[in-house]
Order: structure tokens, then sequence, then C-alpha cells
């Protein structure tokens, strides 16, 4: 699991008309957030920004709460896996959602957006 250091809480979240970096893969849309340079405490003792990342999910793709929260799960297991490769890209906060219904996403769909996503950041 994700460590809580890593979690985007509310105090923290973008608003809405920050600048981004908008994603669309097949079952995922990723929204990335550039780095800030000010002093926070999401530093880590290099001085760097540690990534934060939030999954919202909407009611209309899942109406129980096991269902998000089991997708949420999902993703922060995919994200703690990818994050030295997430640390090395310029964005500091990231905010995942799904394009479309729980139950017609598979897990190697979400695993690969991921992958893609951080393929096409890295150029």
């Amino acid at each position: 699991m994700l460590p809580r250091q890593h979690k985007l809480s509310r105090a923290t979240f973008p608003a809405y008309k920050d600048p981004r970096l908008n994603w669309v893969g097949s079952v995922l849309r990723i929204q990335a957030y550039p780095s800030v340079v000010l002093k926070t405490p999401h530093e880590n003792e290099q001085g760097k920004t540690v990534p934060l990342f939030a999954v919202v999910v909407a009611k209309r793709f899942a109406k129980s709460a096991v269902l998000r929260h089991a997708f949420k799960r999902q993703i922060l297991r995919i994200v703690a896996v990818e994050l030295l490769r997430f640390k090395a890209l310029p964005y500091g906060k990231y905010v995942v959602s799904p394009k479309g219904a729980l139950a017609a996403t598979p897990f190697p769909s979400i695993v690969k957006d991921v992958e893609d996503f951080l393929l096409q950041r890295k150029k």
C-alpha cells in the first residue's frame, strides 16, 4: 500500500483552475500538476518534493462503496510499485479517475494505462 506521506489530502488537493496536464488512456484519466518549489511538509530530507496521489471515483461509475474503494486500492497498489518512476517526473500531484464503469475495468488494463502514462511522460 502507498504510504500516507504520498496521499493527497483535502488541504493539498489542487484547485480546479491550477495548471495541469490532462492525460486520457483507455480506462483511466490522469491529471498531473507541476511541482511547486515552495517549502512544504511534503519534502524529503534532500529537499525534493515527494509526489502526492489521489484517486477520485464518482458514484455514477460504481454505486457500491466497496467497488469504489477496491478500485482506489488497486490504483494505489500500482502507484506504490511504480513510485520511483513517478518521482522522476516533473509533476508533484496526481489525480487519477476512471473513464467508465468500474465493473467493466479489468486490472491488466489499469496497469497498462499507468505504464503508458509513465512511458509517454518520460520523454
